[in-house]
């Protein structure tokens, strides 16, 4: 699974948690509802300075929305992971061979 299903599949079983419509959800962050269905779909990832505010609104951790289950992973190797994959798409292969589930 690459890094953008991942993400969108904790966004939305988060939303659904929660019972958060993608309108909800895109009022509680002050974005677009087409923003929101773009990460659902798994077309787009959340720019980064969303990150946190997602994070916050849907009460998990950045590693929850990565999918990183290491505990001794840490938040900033997650961030930088991340902000990797959506500046540099040159490098998308690379990450998600790192984050590849066995």
């Amino acid at each position: 699974m690459d890094y953008r299903t991942i993400i969108s599949e904790n966004i939305k079983k988060r939303m659904k948690e929660l019972k958060l419509t993608q309108n909800d959800f895109a009022n509680k962050l002050g974005i677009k509802q087409a923003a929101v269905s773009k990460w659902c779909l798994s077309v787009q990832v959340p720019d980064t300075n969303l990150i946190v505010p997602v994070c916050e609104a849907l009460g998990i951790t950045l590693n929850e929305l990565f999918g990183i289950t290491d505990v001794n992973s840490n938040t900033t190797e997650a961030l930088k992971l991340y902000e990797a994959y959506k500046n540099h798409p040159e490098v998308r292969d690379s990450v998600d061979i790192l984050l590849r589930r066995k």
